[in-house]
């Protein structure tokens, strides 16, 4: 545990891991697991606070008349039995942090951060993610005639019974600008409240250019969203959140790149959490990352386009299979004929657009043939013909690329089956089962799968050339 008394911004705590602290016991002081800020102001850098504890500020607790800064230091599964998991602050303090990470941290009150007693902290560029209280603000509490700034934070997937993201009781204020608050809990669910929860304030938050999940509005404010943020992956490879892999930059067509307000920054902040350009584009970008176009194109979605006669025009989706199975499936008869695909920015040709721009491979007989090509901002439209039943079908993109050369990363591979209404690479006894079910029946977005013919009509044709293709089934690889 390190202590810290009476030091000013030149005393500089630099590159340490302070893990394993104890601050619990019965006997004074219970402040402060890792570290123990009392009258003092250091500035503290690329430090790493991990699995500390204590009854208040877990990982690290600032008292009294401090104001420290705190760069690019991250407070990782700190415990505090009282409040504050990662950090706990008050009686008159008001420190600075910059790029800080608060993760899997758990406590009363303020599982990552608690902010009490007169004390008005600034976060920029700082993360909060997969902190837990078991009563008030997962990701940050704040109370008595408290007043917290936030700047180009993210929130997201902190849980709390009551403000999930923050929570803030008999407070003076709040200012949140150019954040992200998505993906937070309570006891009731994601929307609004669990984002930001707020009781017996002086003044309601003032919230501008941030994005909250569940946003009504009630808040007033300018350029605000309530649009999914589109971050890489919450959770990370791990599949936990609140661990270091979480992954909440902003992917390819956030609605929160460029969406800031660029003035709200401190002219002296030029970088992102991650230590680039903080602002790359027209705008800076909400949240605590800034996005990069650095990268391999990607994949986002892609659907099997056909008309059923007079019913319309409908969709196989040829990314997401159906519930239980490993591929998608076009039931369809006579295969795909139009293919729509979606990547995650916008996609130009190498050089001049070419059908030989796109390959298609098939694990038996024929893939098909591509007789017409397109492509609009992040949209290819493919025209295919005489792809053979009963084969799966990989799509590759070598000659599209995005606007910096960079390539698609990913392939598109589906089986394609006629009379496979179910989407399980069988024609079987289920799907004339299926098909009989929707018999002569409106063709529409519930059932047109059973309209294997494509006819518009759900009718004794479908029956018949799916009991043609009985026991029939893909079951190749991709090739």
């Amino acid at each position: 545990m390190i202590t810290a008394r009476s030091v000013g911004l030149a005393a500089v705590l630099d590159g340490f891991r302070i893990s394993g602290g104890n601050a619990t016991a019965t006997n004074y002081p219970t402040r402060g697991g890792g570290l123990d800020l009392y009258q003092a102001s250091p500035t503290i850098r690329d430090c790493r606070v991990v699995g500390n504890q204590a009854s208040y500020g877990g990982g690290m607790c600032i008292a009294l008349n401090s104001h420290p800064e705190l760069i690019h230091c991250r407070f990782l599964q700190n415990r505090a039995t009282t409040g504050g998991g990662g950090l706990s602050l008050g009686n008159t303090c008001h420190p600075t942090l910059l790029n800080c990470l608060f993760m899997g941290n758990a406590s009363l009150d303020g599982g990552g951060v608690r902010n009490y007693y007169r004390s008005n902290p600034t976060f920029i560029n700082c993360v909060f993610s997969g902190n837990t209280a078991t009563r008030y603000g997962g990701g940050l509490y704040s109370t008595t005639s408290s007043r917290p700034t936030l700047v180009n934070n993210t929130l997201a997937a902190n849980y709390a019974p009551t403000g999930g993201g923050i929570a803030n009781r008999t407070t003076t204020g709040l200012t949140l600008a150019n954040c992200v608050l998505w993906g937070n809990e309570n006891t009731d669910g994601s929307g609004q409240s669990a984002q930001l929860f707020e009781e017996s304030v002086a003044s309601p938050a003032a919230i501008d250019h941030t994005c909250i999940q569940g946003w009504t509005g009630s808040y007033g404010g300018i350029g605000n969203i309530s649009i999914p943020p589109l971050f890489v992956s919450v959770a990370g490879p791990d599949g936990l959140v609140g661990t270091e892999d979480d992954n909440l930059r902003l992917d390819d067509g956030s609605p929160c790149i460029d969406a800031g307000n660029t003035a709200q920054v401190p002219t002296d902040v030029t970088t992102d959490a991650d230590g680039n350009l903080r602002v790359t584009l027209d705008a800076v970008d909400m949240g605590a990352y800034e996005y990069s176009l650095e990268g391999a194109v990607r994949l986002l979605q892609a659907f099997s386009r056909r008309t059923h006669g007079a019913a319309g025009t409908f969709e196989i989706d040829l990314v997401h299979p159906v519930s239980g199975q490993t591929r998608p499936v076009e039931p369809r008869q006579g295969g795909p004929t139009q293919i729509v695909v979606t990547f995650s920015r916008p996609v130009f040709a190498a050089g001049d657009l070419d059908l030989s721009d796109v390959v298609l491979t098939a694990s038996s007989g024929s893939a098909g043939v591509v007789t017409n090509l397109s492509v609009n901002d992040n949209n290819l439209v493919m025209d295919l013909a005489d792809t053979t039943d009963g084969t799966a079908v990989r799509v590759g993109f070598p000659g599209i690329q995005d606007s910096t050369g960079n390539v698609v990363e990913n392939t598109l591979c589906f089986n394609v089956l006629a009379g496979d209404a179910d989407g399980n690479s069988a024609v079987n006894i289920f799907d004339l089962v299926v098909i009989r079910n929707a018999l002569n029946g409106p063709v529409n977005a519930e059932c047109y799968r059973r309209d294997v013919t494509a006819d518009g009509a759900v009718n004794i044709f479908d029956l018949v050339m799916t009991r043609n293709n009985l026991n029939t089934l893909v079951a190749s690889p991709c090739p």
